[in-house]
């Protein structure tokens, strides 16, 4: 038998859940891309460059667009 749905979660909830997602995200995207530049791995650290600034863009269209000067 399938576990019963979780409950429904307010707007806030959701939104706060998805900002926390994407924030994480950014954040593993950051430590790939210090492991690739550790590894002096070029190739690896441009695909995952790519991967970050479209993290980071959907994190900003997210939030209506504005721009967070606080550190990700």
């Amino acid at each position: 038998m399938a576990p019963p749905p979780p409950p429904p979660r307010s707007y806030q909830q959701t939104r706060a859940a998805e900002e926390a997602r994407l924030r994480q995200a950014i954040l593993d995207h950051k430590r790939n891309l210090d492991e690739a530049r550790v590894a002096n791995n070029s190739t690896n650290f441009r695909q995952i460059l790519g991967i970050a600034k479209e993290a980071h863009k959907e994190l900003e269209e997210f939030l209506g667009g504005r721009r967070h000067c606080s550190t990700v």
